[in-house]
């Protein structure tokens, strides 16, 4: 019988009289009725203000949830100083939020976090978890599920596996992809909006694609590469790449025009 899952609920504040205390136990319950269920998980809640054999237990953790407060459009310090502190703990793991406070309910906290994250190789799982959804799903198998059964050693949610030598990674932009490659390589919203005014983040997006991701294809022959995005830059990855050249560019438009859609080559 495999292992449960050790999923890390983090504390993102350690202030006195904190309302972080609520939303953790509100989501430690939500992920202790998922235990009653089916006991594939097991959590530790790691508080800051308690500072216990933190690196050892965020090392045993294969997934965090981060509980975040939004202060001065940002994360808390304690919070930083913890993601600080450690390193390896995060690489190739998955990580969720939960955040609050401010107009926004925490979003600029976590839109913060991600780039950290990102930074630590920590993964992007939502679309990941939704593939491995539909490959498992009986419409999929129904049509093609003689073409190749998932592995049973290596089917994770940022990672998995088949049994005729496939296999599907998550990462994330400025995440580690050394090692391994694909024949089908897709980057998805590689850019946040908010910050695409920014010269130094967007650049740093171009050369991980440029130096990373560029070299990662199995058979630079065969293999395949897809950027899908919104415009947010002249300079974005969209436009880098163009200006590069050889691209095959579907450009679909925001609001309705003639033609509907267009391709480097025609219209269609």
């Amino acid at each position: 019988m495999e292992r449960p899952i050790r999923i890390a609920l983090i504390y993102g504040s350690t202030r006195p009289g904190r309302f972080c205390d609520t939303v953790v136990r509100w989501a430690a319950a939500e992920i202790q009725s998922e235990i009653t269920k089916s006991a594939a998980f097991e959590l530790d809640q790691i508080d800051p203000a308690e500072p216990m054999a933190i690196a050892e237990r965020l090392h045993r953790a294969d997934a965090f949830i981060v509980v975040t407060p939004e202060y001065n459009h940002g994360y808390p310090a304690p919070l930083k100083a913890l993601i600080d502190e450690t390193g390896a703990e995060w690489h190739a793991k998955p990580v969720a939020f939960v955040s609050y406070g401010g107009v926004s309910g925490g979003l600029r906290a976590v839109e913060q976090l991600r780039l950290v994250f990102a930074e630590l190789h920590a993964v992007s799982i939502r679309d990941s978890v939704k593939c491995r959804t539909l490959i498992e799903s009986p419409w999929y198998q129904r049509f093609w599920g003689d073409r190749f059964a998932l592995a049973s050693d290596q089917n994770t949610k940022t990672r998995f596996d088949n049994d005729r030598s496939g296999y599907r990674i998550a990462t994330s932009v400025g995440g580690a992809a050394t090692g391994e490659g694909g024949d089908r390589i897709v980057c998805d919203d590689p850019h946040n909006v908010q910050e695409a005014e920014s010269d130094s983040i967007r650049t740093s997006t171009t050369e991980w694609f440029d130096v990373v991701m560029s070299t990662r294809v199995n058979d630079p022959r065969t293999a395949a590469r897809v950027v899908v995005m919104q415009r947010c830059h002249q300079r974005d990855l969209s436009g880098h790449l163009l200006a590069q050249g050889g691209w095959q560019h579907l450009r679909l438009p925001a609001e309705f025009e003639e033609p509907r859609c267009e391709t480097s080559s025609r219209a269609i």
